[in-house]
């Protein structure tokens, strides 16, 4: 519709120009001053006329970028706010992990390393795109951490309980 409505405008205005081109030779070419009068007047109205469906046009595109700009800072902060929610589970789960399964000393500067890590733009795209489990094993094995459950399940299965086989990697279960 907004299109539709454009292309009229701009229509309107085109034709708007061209009358107010032969008005104007009118005016110019009046043999009376009645005359003149009379198309200078035509003349008045339908420049008016075209003025306001330029500013109309002009409006139309202010409002469709502000429009455009609203829907991009939305974006922007849903694309924020579920970062933010996915590193914190990242965090919050690799940390896990670190008090109950790493032996090297120090855990705490290895939190401080797993941090920057996570600020990476490789690991920011990963937290928008894939599942939290499928991070935390990666941070695990790039930090030495045994890697964790994947989804509840052991790849070889911990002391005394059979191995289970892991889900697909490619596409995990919603």
């Amino acid at each position: 519709m907004a299109d539709r409505h454009r292309e009229a405008l701009q229509e309107l205005t085109r034709m708007g120009l061209e009358l107010a081109r032969d008005l104007h030779e009118a005016a110019l070419s009046a043999a009376t001053l009645e005359d003149k009068d009379r198309a200078a007047a035509a003349f008045h109205r339908i420049s008016r006329s075209v003025r306001q469906s330029m500013a109309l046009e002009s409006r139309f595109e202010r409002e469709a970028q502000r429009k455009a700009i609203e829907a991009e800072r939305a974006a922007s902060a849903a694309r924020v706010t579920t970062l933010v929610h996915r590193q914190a589970e990242a965090v919050s789960a690799i940390e896990r992990l670190v008090w109950t399964e790493y032996e090297g000393a120090e855990p705490e500067s290895l939190f401080t390393e797993i941090g920057e890590r996570l600020e990476h733009d490789d690991y920011q795209q990963a937290l928008l795109t894939q599942p939290t489990d499928l991070i935390v094993r990666r941070l695990a094995e790039e930090f030495g951490i045994p890697v964790p459950p994947l989804r509840g399940r052991w790849p070889e299965g911990p002391e005394g309980v059979e191995a289970h086989e892991l889900p697909n990697q490619t596409h995990p279960p919603p």
